[in-house]
């Protein structure tokens, strides 16, 4: 067994492949563990019909999702970056650009802008607010640290002539975001799930970013964000 501190909660891995602690490589800590997740072969082959490296990961990423709903977090597919110390998310199915979107950012923006995770990062709910935490899931391409940073702004992206930004109600925000998480298995860890994406939606404003390439300016849109 090894253990990965995700969010802070440090994580104990039961695994079969070495590859499995090599992808968590930057998170392994000497901490004892506060929950224990491990993998069975029939779980394996539940997953995708067959015993390998990448099964094992697909399910272990699974009750990890799982396991840190007992803990204020989860894992979801989105791009976040600092931008002057505060967060700002990018959520958007696959291939409509959200890591275009970080790396436009931090081209128009410089070192104001760090990517905290390019594809999956884990969201916490603290006392003070909601922060966006590096993870091993960095995407393909391996853009992250293990930063983290508190969220100022949450965008769903989609493509368009024009690009605007407009706040969202929390009512629709919540819908979307369904989509974006690692919904957990268990109808308990699901129940405490939702509970934290109803606190995340109050806590952090949300926007439709309609992007395009060609006309976004980063700065522009930064500020505002900052506006009350």
């Amino acid at each position: 067994m090894f253990v990965a501190e995700l969010a802070g909660v440090p994580i104990g891995i039961i695994s079969r492949f070495e590859s499995t602690k090599e992808f968590f490589l930057d998170y392994l800590t000497d901490q004892l563990p506060m929950t224990i997740v491990s993998v069975f072969d029939e779980e394996m082959m539940m997953e995708d019909d067959e015993i390998s490296e990448r099964t094992e990961q697909m399910v272990i990423n699974g009750k990890i999702a799982s396991a840190l709903a007992d803990y204020n977090a989860f894992l979801m597919r989105t791009a976040v970056i600092s931008v002057d110390g505060q967060g700002v998310g990018f959520a958007a199915p696959n291939g409509v650009g959200k890591t275009t979107r970080a790396l436009l950012w931090k081209k128009a923006l410089g070192d104001r802008v760090r990517v905290i995770n390019g594809s999956k990062p884990v969201f916490g709910l603290r006392d003070n607010g909601v922060y966006a935490f590096g993870s091993p899931w960095r995407g393909r391409e391996r853009l992250g640290s293990r930063e983290s940073v508190p969220m100022k702004a949450m965008c769903f992206i989609e493509r368009g002539d024009e690009v605007s930004l407009k706040r969202m109600t929390p009512d629709d925000a919540a819908m979307r975001l369904m989509q974006q998480v690692m919904i957990p298995k268990e109808t308990k860890q699901m129940c405490l799930l939702v509970s934290l994406l109803e606190q995340f939606v109050q806590t952090v404003p949300f926007y439709l970013y309609t992007c395009n390439m060609e006309k976004e300016k980063p700065e522009m849109l930064w500020e505002e964000m900052k506006r009350p």
